[in-house]
């Protein structure tokens, strides 16, 4: 194959600073290439194996005041390893608050070898005050065994289900006529 093609970086040996590194080709057309430097040290340049990616399936929720959504986690490909993660409800400023508009939820979702999808419920609280639209998020952290993806956070709407109260009409009970 092709040699003597340098590969020119810096590394940050034990954090003691950036130093230049040279490193020359000695076999370019494998897969990775092979490079040594001037101690005849071998680096492996290959990716390592692929993780599965995960993510939300949707960016957005909408659930009704008082009801329940399943929010559904997928993975791009099945895992041969168990790959778990991480979910959480966030309540957004001036929107949903937890304890009064939803029940928050924490955990860990697992995949099983070979399982793609997950889910866990999100439970609403219905009151009685005309709150109009609320918003909150769910968000996904500490993916172990695949990649975080996009969304990686998603946002639930809570509509609203109190009517307003029709306005008051009061009649007068006296006439008076000019006169």
């Amino acid at each position: 194959g092709d040699s003597g093609n340098p590969l020119n970086f810096e590394v940050n040996i034990d954090g003691t600073g950036w130093v230049p590194a040279k490193w020359n080709c000695v076999d370019c057309e494998g897969t990775p290439p092979t490079f040594v430097n001037w101690a005849q040290q071998t680096i492996d340049l290959s990716l390592g194996p692929i993780l599965p990616v995960v993510s939300f399936s949707e960016a957005n929720y909408n659930v009704t005041e008082g009801g329940n959504v399943m929010i559904q986690v997928n993975l791009n490909e099945a895992g041969t390893q168990t790959i778990t993660v991480d979910y959480a409800s966030a309540d957004i400023v001036g929107g949903a608050v937890a304890g009064a508009d939803y029940t928050a939820v924490s955990g860990q979702l697992t995949f099983d070898p070979g399982i793609q999808n997950q889910s866990f419920y999100l439970y609403t609280i219905d009151d009685s005050l005309v709150e109009g639209v609320e918003l909150l998020n769910v968000v996904l952290n500490n993916a172990n065994g695949a990649t975080l993806g996009m969304p990686n956070q998603a946002t639930v709407t809570i509509i609203e289900d109190d009517v307003p109260p029709l306005p008051e009409v009061h009649f007068a009970t006296e006439v008076v006529f000019a006169g």
